[in-house]
C-alpha cells in the first residue's frame, strides 16, 4: 500500500507541476519504499546523492563535447567509467553513472543540458520526499520493531542450535547445527541491517539514541558463546553418560530463558529470572568437581556457560525498564 501510494501521489505531483518527465519522480518512489521507514530514507539519501553526481558529471561532459565536437561514445565513456569507478567504491553512487548517461544522451535539442539535469534532479527529488512522507504516513513500519522481531527470531534458533550442542554427537545433528547456524548467520545480517535504519529514524522521529547497536553487540555475542559451546562438546573425549544429567539440565533452563527473553522483545513481558540457570550451572561445576579425571572440554564448559549467562544478563538489562529518578524528600516534610 505504501509503495502504491507513494507511485499515484508522485505522478500527481509532478504533472500539476508540469515537469517534463513525471516517469521518473514515480520510479524514484517505487524504488526508495523500503519495509521501513530507515530504509525508505536510507535509498532515498543514496538515490538523491547519486542522482546530483552524475547530473554534474553529465552536465560537465556535455558542455566539454559540444565545444570540442567529440564523438558522443567516446564522450560516454569517458563519463560513465569514473561514475562507475564510483559506485564500485562507493554503493550509494550507484545511480550516478544511469544519471549522466540520461542526461549526456537523452537531453532534446531544444533544451540545454543544465535545463535538462535540473529537471531530472528535481524530479527524483520529489519522488524521494514523497516515498519518506508516504511511509510515515501511510501503515507506518518501524526499524525498531523489525529489529526486535528479528532478534527474538534468532533468540529462539539459538536455543535451538544449544539444545543441539548438548546431545550426544551424531552426523545427522551435525547437519542440524550446519543448517540453524545459517539461518541464525542471516538473521544477525538483517538485525544488524535494521539497527543501521534505526539510526537514519530517529533524528527524523525525535527519538532518544537508539539501543539498538548494542542489542546487536549482545546479540553477536549470544551466537558466539554458542558456538563455543559447540566446539566444547563437540569432542570424542566428553563423559556424556556422567555428564549428560547436568548438561541437559542446564541446556533446559537455557532454552528457557532464551525462549522468554524471545518473547519479552516481543511483548515487553517481564524479562526472565536467571535463577534457575545459576543453579543448573552450579550442579554441573560440582559434578565436575566428582569425576576424578575431567577432560579438557568438559572443565572449560562451566565458564562457557557462565560467560553466555553474563551476555543474557546483559540482554535482560538492556530489556528492563529504565528506573523512575528518585525525588529528594526534606527531612522535616517526611517527619
Amino acid at each position: 500500500m505504501r509503495v502504491v501510494a507513494a507511485a499515484a501521489l508522485s505522478f500527481m505531483v509532478a504533472e500539476a507541476l508540469s515537469l517534463p518527465q513525471s516517469l521518473w519522480a514515480v520510479i524514484t518512489a517505487l524504488m526508495i519504499v523500503q519495509l521501513s521507514l530507515g530504509g525508505t530514507i536510507a535509498a532515498g539519501v543514496d538515490r538523491l546523492l547519486g542522482t546530483l553526481a552524475g547530473a554534474v558529471v553529465g552536465v560537465a561532459a556535455s558542455l566539454v563535447g559540444k565545444l570540442s565536437g567529440a564523438h558522443p561514445a567516446l564522450l560516454l565513456v569517458v563519463t560513465v567509467a569514473p561514475l562507475a569507478f564510483l559506485a564500485a567504491l562507493r554503493p550509494s553512487f550507484r545511480i550516478a553513472p544511469l544519471t549522466a548517461a540520461i542526461v549526456l544522451l537523452a537531453t532534446p535539442s531544444s533544451a540545454s543540458p543544465v535545463t535538462s539535469a535540473i529537471y531530472r534532479v528535481v524530479e527524483i527529488a520529489l519522488g524521494t520526499v514523497i516515498g519518506i512522507i508516504v511511509s510515515i504516513l501511510v501503515l507506518p513500519s518501524r526499524a525498531r520493531h523489525i529489529c526486535l522481531e528479528r532478534s527474538a527470531e534468532m533468540l529462539k534458533l539459538l536455543a535451538q542450535a544449544l539444545m543441539l550442542h548438548l546431545q550426544m554427537p551424531d552426523p545427522m545433528r551435525r547437519v542440524a547445527i550446519d543448517r540453524i547456524n545459517d539461518r541464525t548467520l542471516a538473521e544477525l545480517g538483517r538485525i544488524a541491517t535494521a539497527a543501521r535504519e534505526v539510526r537514519r529514524e530517529f533524528p527524523l522521529l525525535g527519538n532518544s539514541e537508539p539501543a539498538q547497536d548494542r542489542l546487536v553487540r549482545t546479540m553477536r555475542r549470544l551466537r558466539s558463546d554458542i558456538a563455543f559451546v559447540g566446539r566444547a562438546t563437540s569432542t570424542g573425549d566428553l563423559d556424556w553418560r556422567g555428564l549428560g544429567p547436568p548438561l541437559s539440565e542446564v541446556g533446559d533452563a537455557f532454552r528457557a530463558a532464551l525462549e522468554a527473553l524471545s518473547e519479552a522483545l516481543l511483548s515487553s513481558n517481564h524479562v526472565p529470572d536467571l535463577g534457575e540457570l545459576d543453579a543448573a550451572i552450579m550442579k554441573l561445576q560440582l559434578a565436575l568437581d566428582r569425576e576424578p579425571q575431567v577432560p579438557p572440554a568438559a572443565a572449560v564448559l562451566p565458564f562457557i556457560f557462565q560467560t553466555l549467562r553474563r551476555d543474557l544478563g546483559d540482554l535482560i538489562e538492556l530489556l528492563a525498564p529504565p528506573k523512575p529518578a528518585s525525588v529528594g524528600i526534606d527531612e522535616g516534610t517526611a517527619a
